[in-house]
């Protein structure tokens, strides 16, 4: 479009000036770079205009593709009071200060996104479910391990995001289709995409590769 309006000498359709919080719109937080809250705060502010997701979960896989997580803070008595952001670094580690909730606009608070779950669990369509179904099982499929699984997925638009536990295990998988602009919970988009089936395939993987390797060397 910029080439076509400088050989026609058209009139630019670009802004010549961009709101700050535009400009960061959808670049993931860099902790080095500073002023988190800044950074916290566009990303924050404009992922419920863009995405739906429908639980906690969900949340904080697409929160982690921008290297922010979201933790939730209980009082005395175990009780779920509120909110607190955290800047991560490319290892997934917190880095800094906790930043709370009250600190951005009201999307970024608990009572907000409750009520935001709702509507998307309302808007969240089957034939995109359907759709991307399909896809994550064809590449489920067509792939050896999870960096191909990932990367082939990448390809179409769409982030894998795994979770595991201290130990390495994984215990959660969560699909962000940026086409749709929707989140998926692995097993709630088809059981067939748990990662309990996930983590049968890919520790499959792993013992036949270190059982080859071991033959190699008895050989």
């Amino acid at each position: 479009c910029r080439r076509l309006e400088e050989t026609y000498n058209l009139h630019t359709a670009q802004k010549s000036t961009i709101d700050d919080s535009v400009s960061l719109l959808f670049k993931p937080l860099v902790y080095q770079d500073g002023n988190l809250k800044k950074q916290m705060a566009s990303i924050l502010n404009h992922l419920s205009q863009y995405y739906n997701f429908t639980t906690f979960g969900e949340y904080n896989a697409l929160l982690s593709l921008f290297n922010i997580e979201a933790e939730k803070v209980y009082d005395e008595k175990n009780t779920v009071c509120g909110l607190v952001y955290h800047a991560v670094d490319e290892r997934g580690m917190k880095r800094g200060n906790a930043l709370k909730a009250s600190l951005f606009k009201k999307v970024a608070g608990l009572a907000y996104l409750e009520v935001y779950f709702k509507k998307c669990s309302a808007i969240k369509s089957n034939d995109i479910s359907a759709s991307l179904s399909e896809t994550v099982l064809m590449a489920m499929k067509s792939t050896q391990n999870e960096k191909d699984f990932k990367k082939n997925l990448t390809h179409q638009g769409i982030n894998a995001v795994v979770r595991r536990n201290a130990k390495g295990r994984i215990y959660g998988i969560t699909f962000v289709d940026h086409g749709s602009k929707t989140v998926w919970n692995g097993s709630r988009l088809n059981r067939q995409l748990s990662a309990a089936q996930f983590l049968k395939i890919w520790d499959r993987e792993v013992d036949h590769e270190q059982k080859e390797k071991s033959d190699v060397l008895v050989g």
